[in-house]
Formats: C-alpha cells, structure tokens, sequence
C-alpha cells in the first residue's frame, strides 16, 4: 500500500495501463479515492481507478501470494 499525491498516483496508473507518460494528465485521481494496481510475476494488472467503493474487503481474496515482490526490496521474510 502507498499513499501519495494525485500527479504520481496518475503517473503509477499511466504506467501500469501501457500510456504514454505525456497522457497521464487525462487520468482523474479524486483526493480520498483509492486505485489500485498489482504488480504480478509478468504485468500489473489495474483493479480500480478513483474509487470511492469503502469496503474494498473483495482485495484479500484476489492477489496471488507467488507474484512478484514490489519495491525493490530483498528484505528478510517476517517469520
């Protein structure tokens, strides 16, 4: 989870849809809304843009634990 301003919010989403960088602007990002992008093994896949939904439970059930790790990160496992 990453919370941040509209620009680079739009500039994640442009990104995982395959856009243009110079199209990002036509993406609307509402304060408080929610998009969310996962990062899989191949591709990310874009489940919402500027939601606004509340219960967004239906997550938990839909992302594969033996996708890619994001971020960059090595870190050590939580045991």
């Amino acid at each position: 989870m990453a919370v941040s301003h509209g620009d680079i919010i739009k500039s994640i989403l442009a990104d995982a849809l395959g856009m243009h960088l110079d199209l990002f602007q036509r993406i609307n990002v509402s304060p408080a809304s929610v998009s969310i992008v996962h990062y899989g093994a191949s591709r990310p896949s874009v489940y919402a843009i500027n939601t606004e939904a509340g219960d967004l439970s239906w997550l938990s059930n839909g992302m594969s634990s033996g996708d890619a790790a994001v971020g960059g990160g090595a870190g050590q496992k939580t045991p």
